[in-house]
């Protein structure tokens, strides 16, 4: 009987490109106001995140609640914190990642 081939392995994971549904609520040039933000949500039973991101030299801390795994349980969670005056302008963030498919 002919040996048979070994399977083909290029030994890299294959990756798929991911997109998660953030809420951005809010976002500082403070710690400390992005914090307060992180309270208020709190206050209201919504946990979110404070993450930071340096743009063009300065640090942003931003206010996030997430990640949520469709467009649609987003945006039923966006319609909560609207209804909180303070976050009234919180919007969908897209953010795009791989992970590992296997």
């Amino acid at each position: 009987a002919p040996a048979h081939a070994p399977a083909v392995s290029s030994h890299k994971p294959r990756t798929e490109r991911v997109v998660q549904h953030w809420i951005q609520v809010a976002a500082y040039t403070s710690d400390f106001r992005a914090q307060r933000a992180k309270k208020a949500l709190e206050s209201n039973g919504i946990v979110g995140k404070v993450m930071s991101r340096d743009i063009k030299g300065r640090t942003f801390f931003r206010v996030r609640v997430g990640p949520y795994p469709s467009q649609q349980e987003a945006e039923k969670f966006l319609a909560q914190i609207k209804k909180i005056t303070e976050f009234k302008n919180s919007y969908i963030s897209l953010v795009y990642s791989t992970q590992s498919a296997n």
